[in-house]
C-alpha cells in the first residue's frame, strides 16, 4: 500500500532497543521530505543507523543524511525530467 509507513512507524518505537533499521530500498521511506527529516531525526537522536541494502547506503550521521537526500532528490528530479507531465507526487521530494 503506497504511503502507509505501519511497519516503519513500529520499528521506530523499538529504536532504543535497536542500533539500527535495514530497509531493502531508500525509496520506502516517506516520500514527503518533512516526514523523512522526521524519520532521520528519531534514528540520529536515539544513536542508531539507517541502511538501505539496495543502494548500499548507511546513514550514521549528518554528514550520511546529506548523501541520503541528494540521492533521493536526484533520483526524483531525474524521473520527474523524464515524464514531465506525469505524476506530480515528485514535487513532495
Amino acid at each position: 500500500m503506497a504511503g502507509c509507513y505501519v511497519m516503519l512507524e513500529e520499528v521506530m518505537r523499538e529504536l532504543p532497543s535497536l542500533d539500527g533499521i535495514v530497509m531493502y530500498s531508500i525509496f520506502m521511506l516517506p516520500m514527503r521530505r518533512d516526514r523523512r527529516l522526521g524519520v532521520y531525526e528519531r534514528i540520529l537522536t536515539s544513536g542508531a543507523s539507517l541502511h538501505g541494502a539496495l543502494e548500499n547506503l548507511a546513514v550514521k550521521d549528518r554528514d550520511g543524511l546529506r548523501d541520503l537526500e541528494d540521492t533521493i532528490r536526484l533520483t526524483h528530479l531525474m524521473r520527474r525530467s523524464q515524464n514531465p507531465f506525469g505524476n506530480s507526487d515528485a514535487q513532495t521530494v
